[in-house]
């Protein structure tokens, strides 16, 4: 891809605890497999991926995406001119409304998620309101999802209630995906990512 077409994804989320981290490494790890450059951004202070990338590598394997660690929400639309990707991911902070909103205001598509509770579903929904009110587009995706198909068909009735754009995948509260940290994604962790990854290159196609 040239610049005019390389396309930048931010995970954002208000709230910790719902794997937006591990979303965003998995994520860039399968969009290599499409046979896209990509490059992972950590713009979280205490930088999570970084040292996953760290861990990984001294693990033996790696992470198979380089990390660029940046700190500043005023200069984040220069400094990512500086990455050479067909795809960037970015790893937006939470609790940290300057450099989400950064995140959001270079983002061809804000992704956020969030798990099947009440609480974590009212912030998400926030969230892609601020996107969306940014002129940036934005879709909720739900993670950590109990076994229970129940419980994420509430949350799923919850979501089509307020007529935000949902991906049709979810993500399951699996070992492997929490067991993924630090090291080279586990294959089973790789394979419930997949259908989500396939969902936004379409929404990407289609932005285009």
């Amino acid at each position: 891809m040239s610049d005019s077409t390389r396309r930048v994804i931010a995970v954002v989320s208000s709230k910790g605890g719902v794997a937006k981290t591990t979303t965003s490494a998995l994520m860039a790890a399968i969009l290599t497999e499409h046979g896209r450059t990509v490059a992972l951004v950590d713009l979280d202070p205490q930088g999570s991926l970084s040292l996953w990338r760290s861990m990984a590598e001294d693990d033996g394997h790696g992470l198979a995406v380089p990390v660029y660690g940046l700190r500043s929400a005023q200069t984040l639309a220069e400094d990512l001119e500086r990455i050479s990707a067909d795809v960037i991911v970015i790893d937006a902070p939470p609790q940290d409304g300057r450099m989400m909103a950064a995140a959001m205001s270079v983002a061809d598509l804000v992704v956020v998620p969030s798990s099947p509770s009440d609480a974590d579903l009212d912030r998400a929904l926030l969230t892609a309101e601020v996107a969306f009110n940014r002129g940036r587009s934005a879709v909720l995706l739900l993670t950590m999802a109990p076994s229970r198909d129940a419980d994420t068909a509430e949350a799923r009735e919850v979501l089509d209630a307020t007529e935000w754009p949902v991906l049709e995948n979810s993500i399951r509260h699996l070992v492997a995906i929490r067991r993924s940290f630090g090291r080279a994604p586990l294959p089973e962790a790789l394979a419930e990512y997949r259908p989500v990854v396939a969902e936004i290159l379409d929404l990407l196609e289609d932005d285009q």
